[in-house]
């Protein structure tokens, strides 16, 4: 008679989801069967870019209201389905597309029911910042700029704005600029 641990190894989760069977009986000349189901839910996962593009994103899965990582995904692209324990989970993302700003998107308490299938959108949206810079008389003039997050020195952009202006787009936050 033997105990037998079966574990759901293509879950994105740390720690596995896991079933034990107990007093699996096998005898000379017999075969042994046990179906094993797992009580999961499912989620899709949409990640779209601020054109409702599909994007490529780095998502990172916690049980809600908690600090650790249950499970994540590194530079995948969307849709993803993912199968997940039965719980509330709160989701943060990045996007992870070469040569374009770090935008950030949460969710917070999504609820997975087992069996259910939960789907999330998780959009990735910029604000657009217009700078027109004027000089004392109020007569507009082209300046050079540099843009950071408010309070910090590394700059999230710098350029030269036209006597037109410049139109920015950024992450939404709060920012100092710089001229």
């Amino acid at each position: 008679t033997y105990d037998i641990q079966v574990e759901y190894k293509d879950s994105i989760e740390v720690n596995k989801p896991s079933k034990i069977i107990k007093g699996v009986e096998v005898t000379a000349s017999s075969k042994a069967e046990q179906a094993v189901q797992f009580d999961l839910g499912t989620l899709n996962l949409l990640a779209r870019d601020q054109n409702g593009n599909d994007t490529t994103a780095n998502i990172f899965i916690r049980r809600s209201g908690e600090e650790s990582v249950v499970g994540q995904l590194i530079a995948v692209q969307s849709p993803q389905t993912l199968h997940l324990t039965p719980g509330t989970y709160d989701i943060d993302a990045e996007t992870a597309a070469q040569g374009s700003a770090t935008l950030t998107a949460q969710l917070k308490g999504v609820e997975i029911k087992s069996g259910e299938t939960t789907e999330k959108l998780l959009r990735f949206q910029t604000g657009r910042l217009s700078l027109k810079v004027q000089n004392i008389a109020k007569e507009l003039i082209a300046a050079t700029y540099r843009i950071t997050k408010a309070g910090l020195t590394d700059a999230v952009a710098e350029g030269e704005a036209t006597v037109d202006g410049a139109l920015i787009d950024l992450p939404p936050g709060n920012y100092d600029v710089h001229i």
